[in-house]
């Protein structure tokens, strides 16, 4: 018979998989045309049935600790923590917002008040064009859908629970992750940052100044890696999927189900879904059951579609990757930054890529089940480097700057924001494999560039990130049990999540000090959406002239 704990534990895991695949059943229901939406939409319900069942007989019976009065305190304390942050952090309009919001603000309101999918006629240099809202437009539809229903009033207080919402289902999988419930993991999560006031002191002629304007986060000029609180206040609709999406991978989820939990975030959170594709490989490789022995290749098969060929990856999991990379690859930002997008042959080049890039997890694979996982660690480091060489000397330089100057400032940049945690995290960090993995693809995204600007940096390395704030949560649980072990190391982390600590601090400074004053937020322009490189695309694409509703 189940615990009452158990059964807790089995209410967050139903809850987290709700809460990741509503999103792309409504869009699958709203924007696609009924004879497509509908099955798509049925798979992705039929493949949450199967991913929970994963779990029907691994749940743990005992005594209900969760239970306790004394975590009941401490859980309603963390929801009321919650709350206030997300209402901080403007997600709902009831406080100041940042710049950010603005173009956020139009696309809930234009999902909430006009018809799906959305599309528009617009005047371009070359005359009148149809142009559709092509984004990773998830983390909306649960809320624009309420306010459809029942108002736009309620629509945004709807924006507002659900992230909220999202926040306490991962702060909830940590808590079952660590058996007990605490306040301080959550406190460590708002103020989890990199020492941004160290890097402003060192890296740049700039005065210090802890409660300006200025972001401190700014300072390495050419990347970013944000805060934890700064991903809330500024980009939440991608960040609070994908902690929970990172929850739910780094903290244990099954190989059976990797392909299809990865697949919700497509349409929800693309570049978090990118960071944390090498993890994927990673955990489908590490986590799976492999015989004894060396086997054969056909052995080899067998036991690879045991652990991974089950009906939620394949038919959820191949449904929703197929529509979301449909929908997405008509942003227009993303063809000009993937140029493979624009030929003609580009169904054949991405089918080439995509055996190879299977052709690469099998071999990996191969080479786990034989024990030669040492040799594919560091074939993965020589990739890694290989990979900062080349894409180094291949970056557009001013006539006075030189492939050192770039050497020079990535590695200045990654010891301040990742590598100072690095240094201090490694004793306590028991998957060596993980901690170099995570190492190398944070030291690599920076260099990666899709689209106009550096977001791919700083949103792609939120799930890198959040596994290292993990990490911090199990050094000092590490230490709790172990005092005197590697303590000046634990005193040193505390110092560096002290210091990191100004810059969330900053962050909601400027927002109570704007919302005491007077304040209005805005709205970005309709046209701005329908026009923008990042939010739209041509409606002559595969999507809009087979898929999308008419």
């Amino acid at each position: 018979m189940k615990s009452s704990t158990a059964r807790v534990k089995g209410v967050i895991l139903a809850g987290s998989y709700f809460y990741l695949a509503l999103p792309v059943i409504i869009f699958c229901v709203g924007w696609c045309r009924w004879y497509i939406g509908f099955p798509a939409a049925a798979a992705v319900a039929v493949s949450v049935v199967f991913c929970l069942k994963e779990y029907r007989y691994c749940q743990e019976d005992g005594a209900d600790t969760i239970l306790k009065r004394e975590n009941w305190i401490r859980a309603a304390a963390a929801v009321l923590i919650v709350l206030l942050w997300v209402g901080l952090s403007g997600v709902g309009g009831y406080v100041w917002q940042n710049t950010d919001h603005a173009y956020r603000n139009e696309m809930f309101l234009l999902l909430t008040e006009q018809k799906w999918p959305l599309v528009k006629e617009v005047m371009t240099e070359s005359g009148p064009q149809g142009r559709g809202v092509v984004y990773y437009i998830g983390s909306w539809l649960p809320a624009a859908a309420a306010g459809k229903l029942f108002g736009t009033g309620v629509g945004w207080a709807m924006q507002y629970l659900w992230t909220a919402a999202g926040v306490l289902l991962t702060y909830a999988h940590i808590c079952v992750y660590r058996k007990k419930i605490s306040v301080w993991p959550l406190v460590l999560m708002i103020f989890f940052s990199a020492p941004d006031a160290i890097g402003v002191l060192l890296g740049t002629a700039d005065p210090l100044q802890i409660f300006g304007e200025a972001h401190l986060e700014w300072w390495p000029q050419y990347y970013q890696f944000s805060a934890v609180t700064t991903q809330m206040f500024w980009v939440y609709n991608q960040a609070v999927p994908a902690w929970l999406f990172s929850a739910l991978v780094f903290l244990g989820e099954k190989p059976r189900n990797l392909v299809f939990l990865s697949s919700l975030m497509i349409l929800t959170c693309t570049l978090p879904f990118l960071g944390v594709v090498p993890f994927l490989f990673y955990f489908m490789i590490r986590r799976s059951d492999w015989g004894a022995g060396c086997g054969t290749v056909r052995r080899l098969l067998a036991e690879g579609m045991h652990n991974w060929g089950s009906v939620q990856n394949i038919v959820g999991g191949g449904a929703v990757a197929a529509l979301s990379a449909i929908y997405l690859s008509g942003n227009h930002s993303l063809r000009e930054s993937l140029q493979v997008l624009n030929l003609d042959h580009r169904i054949q080049i991405l089918f080439i890529g995509i055996v190879l890039a299977m052709a690469v997890f099998w071999t990996a694979a191969a080479l786990v089940r034989k024990g030669w996982g040492r040799l594919l660690l560091g074939l993965t480091a020589a990739a890694g480097v290989a990979a900062v060489v080349w894409r180094i000397r291949n970056l557009p330089y001013e006539p006075w700057q030189s492939p050192m100057y770039y050497w020079i400032n990535l590695t200045f940049f990654y010891t301040v924001e990742a590598g100072v945690f690095f240094y201090l995290l490694y004793p306590t960090v028991k998957d060596r494999g993980l901690f170099v993995l995570n190492g190398i693809w944070l030291y690599v995204i920076p260099l990666i560039l899709i689209g106009h600007s550096n977001d791919f940096c700083m949103r792609a390395s939120i799930p890198g990130l959040f596994l290292v704030m993990l990490w911090c949560i199990h050094a000092f649980d590490t230490w709790e049990h172990r005092r005197g072990s590697h303590t000046y190391r634990i005193c040193l982390l505390a110092a560096v999540l002290a210091v990191g600590a100004v810059t969330p601090v900053h962050e909601m400074k400027r927002s109570l000090v704007h919302t005491r004053n007077y304040y209005e937020n805005a709205v970005a322009q309709e046209d701005s959406i329908f026009t923008g490189r990042n939010f739209s695309g041509s409606t002559k694409g595969f999507f809009w002239r087979h898929i999308a509703r008419q």
